[in-house]
């Protein structure tokens, strides 16, 4: 049963990893609902998708595995989330090996 997604994608500073994620989603057979950046959270991508639970979390691992990409949250409460929605407590880590960088952080 297909359900909706919302991943958030901590991407590499001034990185354009638009084309990339768009053409993962699509390899994956994920719809894109919705896309959009959030610059007021450092370099932020919220993609938010329709896909069975397998598809969503393969989706996410081959994400975490683009070379723009240094982490990414996914909400799997499969209900439909507005793009300005903060993140819920629920959220999947599938990459933090770069934690230390993200946003800048020490």
């Amino acid at each position: 049963m297909e359900r909706f997604y919302r991943l958030e994608l901590e991407l590499v500073t001034d990185a354009d990893a638009l084309p990339g994620v768009v053409a993962t989603c699509h390899q994956r057979g994920c719809r894109i609902v919705s896309l959009r950046y959030d610059q007021s959270r450092c370099e932020c991508m919220i993609v938010v998708i329709k896909a069975t639970n397998r598809r969503a979390e393969i989706l996410a691992l081959k994400l975490a595995n683009l070379i723009l990409v240094l982490a990414v949250r996914m909400n799997s409460t499969g209900q439909r989330l507005a793009a300005s929605e903060a993140p819920s407590a629920d959220h999947k880590i599938m990459s933090l090996s770069a934690s230390s960088r993200l946003c800048g952080g020490e």
